[in-house]
């Protein structure tokens, strides 16, 4: 089954002033991606299924990490990782701890650490 492209508006910054005109969405192919002007960004619908349920989870603030590889003009979002934290309606803190045992696992078990280049955010 071919990609499905969807038309999104634009979107728009606190200023009102629009990002981008030409924001595209693509669901096809067991992917789901956003392209903008001449970037791309990637991810398996596994993963993107696993984002929303993290969104969904809270009404307050929440941060992860990510693991992505680009290619090209495509940034390829592959695993999400989900430090401890501590959210509010306003902030979220990741646990420096938690980080520092992640990826001290991560070099602890082979992993390229160059891939760890993802920083989430979701505003409450």
């Amino acid at each position: 089954m071919g990609k499905k492209k969807h038309n999104l508006p634009a979107l728009e910054d606190k200023r009102d002033e629009p990002i981008s005109e030409a924001m595209q969405y693509h669901i096809g192919g067991g992917e789901v991606s956003v392209s903008m002007d001449d970037i791309t960004v990637a991810m398996p619908k596994t993963v993107y299924q696993k984002l929303i349920s993290y969104v969904m989870a809270t009404g307050d603030e929440i941060s992860g990490l990510g693991m992505c590889k680009k290619q090209g003009s495509i940034i390829r979002i592959y695993e999400l990782i989900m430090p401890k934290q501590q959210n509010s309606g306003s902030t979220t803190e990741l646990d420096e701890a938690d980080v520092s045992k992640i990826v001290t696992d991560m070099v602890r078990n082979g992993r390229d650490l160059s891939e760890l280049r993802m920083w989430w955010h979701k505003v409450a």
